[in-house]
């Protein structure tokens, strides 16, 4: 076997072994950014379909600023669901820092604004490091923080993810 080939399989190989470790030093070591939805409310309505916003808060509690990558969420309304729905966040939110963020969430027909939600979902991110960028490259997923409230109706947020996880 030519040299070059034994040398580029031990690279990967210990490319792949050093993967995990990585990936625990940079998603299991290190604190994550914190989501809690804050409320949910009626944004407009027609008889075909309703748009709410979801208030979400989002902190970083670290000293290294993170890239908000997309959120994926959805949940229900008085027993019906809303869209599911994909946003690309492509925000970085600085050290130390908390921010609100609202979300689109539309449901199919007419509002139902006195009745029990739910609302659910993940944020993907990654830290400005060059070390995530590497883990990156090798084809590792970002992580991702999930979130989950409920409320009785549109308005605040009655049970934040600590409470129902």
């Amino acid at each position: 076997m030519p040299q070059s080939l034994v040398d580029t399989r031990m690279v990967v190989a210990r490319a792949r072994a050093f993967a995990p470790l990585a990936v625990f030093m940079v998603a299991g070591a290190c604190q994550s950014p914190t989501v809690r939805v804050d409320g949910l409310s009626l944004a407009q309505a027609t008889p075909e379909a309703s748009e709410y916003t979801l208030r979400l808060v989002v902190t970083n509690p670290t000293s290294t600023p993170f890239a908000l990558e997309q959120w994926d969420y959805g949940g229900e309304c008085d027993g019906r669901a809303f869209d599911p729905s994909h946003w690309m966040a492509s925000r970085t939110l600085p050290a130390h820092t908390t921010a609100t963020i609202e979300l689109p969430l539309i449901l199919p027909g007419p509002p139902a604004e006195r009745h029990p939600w739910r609302a659910s979902g993940t944020l993907t991110y990654s830290r400005r490091q060059k070390l995530s960028e590497t883990i990156h490259d090798l084809g590792i997923p970002n992580p991702t923080e999930s979130f989950v409230a409920t409320g009785s109706s549109a308005g605040q947020a009655t049970a934040p993810a600590s409470a129902l996880e």
